[in-house]
């Protein structure tokens, strides 16, 4: 018995030095409790909380503490500049607990939401559950932390439109930290996840997004820059989007009036977010407004219904100026990058160490008008690909080079579609390409004629595994105009055909290149083919070359190489663009989150996020 008393006292001091270090941060500041279902009356302390968020809306404090409770607190809540809406922790660690206090919001006090924000504020360790608006409205938020928090429900009046998680029509400057936060909407009344439109002249707001998850939403993260001078920062790390409505949309951003806004992702994944016509990443920029889109150690992947999702998209206008870098990163069946510029705007991108697989195209930068694109893909690696790199000129100018990448299926495609002042210069160095198809130069439409076409091609070895119709160059019928196709030491090995012209202009600088392993013998060129040679009783140069009447340029095959150049070595993803394994959720159908919540079960400990990244 003495026994059994000792350790109670224990306990019971356990438990108290547990509460004592759960507030002592907050012991220079007014803290008061509410606790949904307690009795009405109380005076907000921990013995005799208030009862509702209105009861202690009317008084006065710096923290409220939100007690664990089977019943929910209604009518939601406005908090103050500075305040502080803090749940109780789970006393097990979990971030984001199953017992956490909800927070709901029936009616239209507070505008429906579940809190409204003015100012600074921090929210942790809550629950926030069908809302008849946001769950969290950030309007008049300036630095806003949101910490363990789970929200979903949203909406739920479907007469206050455009309701999301958390945002609001920004009208100041600060920053907005997301931290272990969950946001899902399994009825699809919602509409963004994240809604952030920076409404006001000249304010700048950075939203640090770190170890959250996104789903069953229409779009996970709506930012809008619209006004002059005003600046956005979006960094999110360790974050998973996944299981979206159909065409829905992961991240989408929009860009006006000479603004400015930059997103970092880095080491997060997308796991069928676009399915149907939908896309991972969309951004437009507008009216000389200014983008840097960075994408390090992240995955993209659509397996309920393989390419029908994109991947990053990103559509540039009227002046506007586009910086994309990607790195370490994975698309996997889905179109992945597709840069377009137009109305004079440009685009500058880089992708590095970068992996595609079982993709109908892998990058495809599109240019109209008089804009540009200037565009560099290094080390990176195509699987199964059916086009690897295919440039659009529907008018305006691209440079391009393509350097170390490994790809097996569709190589270089380029297509003039429909302008005489369309300009390209594109070089490929140090490449192994493995597919049915060297280089395609796609028929434009009629009276179509290149400005200038530069294909420079070094040191690159091209193998179409003596596919039925494997062509090595393959310049099809109209393209007229200023075309140079120059390599200088390349393998060319398991063509049908090496060169196949369809009647161009196209002038074929090709010399001291190897064409495959010499089959033939002679014993002077006259028994050797076109635009080959007989040396050491062998016929070396390009093999079964068919070009047509209206062919007006010309081919210099000279100096053929006896020999196979040495392959360059593969250049795989390094072991910098690993990524660390995040949480794997359960997937739930919207009939089992619905009935879940309804019932007010806890997620299971399977759905919570690991420990937080720090956010500086």
């Amino acid at each position: 018995m003495k026994f059994l008393s000792t350790l109670l006292g224990v306990f019971v001091t356990l438990m108290m030095l547990t509460s004592a270090f759960a507030t002592s941060e907050y012991s220079h500041e007014v803290v008061k409790y509410v606790q949904g279902g307690a009795r009405p009356g109380g005076n907000g302390s921990k013995k005799r909380p208030f009862s509702s968020l209105a009861d202690a809306e009317q008084h006065n404090w710096d923290v409220l503490f939100v007690l664990s409770s089977p019943f929910d607190l209604d009518g939601g809540i406005t908090l103050k500049p500075g305040q502080k809406l803090i749940g109780e922790e789970d006393p097990t660690g979990i971030a984001v607990s199953p017992t956490q206090p909800t927070i709901i919001n029936t009616g239209t006090t507070n505008g429906g939401n579940g809190v409204v924000v003015t100012g600074d504020a921090t929210i942790k360790n809550i629950f926030f559950n069908n809302t008849n608006k946001n769950g969290i409205d950030t309007t008049q938020a300036e630095n806003l932390t949101v910490q363990n928090v789970r929200i979903t429900g949203f909406n739920q009046n479907p007469v206050l439109f455009s309701s999301f998680g958390i945002g609001g029509f920004e009208q100041k400057s600060g920053v907005t930290r997301l931290e272990n936060v969950i946001i899902s909407n399994p009825s699809g009344k919602g509409f963004s996840g994240i809604f952030e439109s920076l409404s006001a002249n000249g304010i700048h707001r950075k939203f640090l997004i770190c170890n959250c998850e996104f789903t069953q939403l229409h779009e996970g993260i709506f930012i809008q820059v619209a006004n002059p001078d005003t600046t956005s920062t979006l960094k999110i790390e360790n974050s998973y989007f996944h299981d979206f409505f159909a065409n829905g949309i992961g991240i989408f951003g929009l860009l006006f009036n000479n603004s400015q806004q930059t997103m970092l992702l880095k080491n997060s994944t997308f796991y069928n977010v676009g399915v149907g016509n939908g896309a991972t990443i969309f951004v437009e920029p507008q009216q000389t407004s200014q983008l840097e889109l960075k994408i390090d150690s992240s995955s993209f992947e659509e397996i309920l219904i393989p390419n029908t999702a994109q991947g990053v998209i990103v559509d540039s206008f009227n002046n506007s100026s586009t910086t994309i870098s990607v790195e370490h990163s994975t698309f996997t069946n889905m179109p992945a990058i597709e840069p377009a510029s137009f109305d004079a705007s440009s685009i500058k991108m880089e992708v590095e160490d970068s992996t595609f697989n079982n993709t109908p195209f892998a990058i495809e930068p599109a240019s109209f008008d008089a804009s540009s694109i200037d565009t560099l893909v290094k080390c990176s690696i195509g699987n199964n690909v059916t086009n690897f790199f295919t440039p659009l000129l529907f008018a305006g100018q691209q440079t391009n080079k393509l350097c170390g990448n490994t790809v097996s299926g569709g190589t270089f495609y380029t297509t003039n579609t429909g302008s005489s002042s369309a300009v390209e210069l594109s070089t490929l160095e140090g490449n192994v390409f493995s597919g049915s198809i060297g280089f395609l130069v796609e028929s434009p439409p009629a009276g179509v004629a290149w400005k200038l076409l530069e294909i420079n091609a070094e040191h690159n070895c091209f193998n179409g595994g003596n596919a039925a119709g494997s062509i090595g160059f393959d310049v099809q019928s109209g393209n007229h105009g200023s075309i140079a196709i120059r390599a200088h030491e390349n393998s060319f090995a398991g063509f049908v055909s090496d060169i196949t012209d369809g009647g161009s202009s196209a002038s074929y600088l090709v010399s001291k290149n190897f064409w495959g392993t010499p089959t033939k013998t002679c014993t002077s060129t006259s028994m050797c083919g076109q635009y080959q040679l007989c040396e050491n009783n062998l016929c070396l140069g390009p093999t079964t070359n068919l070009t047509i009447p209206g062919f007006t340029g010309f081919i210099d095959a000279s100096k053929p190489l006896s020999t196979s150049i040495n392959c360059p070595s593969s250049c795989s993803p390094s072991q910098s663009g690993t990524q660390t394994p995040l949480p794997q959720t359960i997937k739930l159908s919207a009939e089992e989150m619905r009935e879940m919540l309804e019932k007010k079960k806890a997620f299971p400990a399977q759905y919570q996020p690991t420990e937080a990244v720090q956010i500086p």
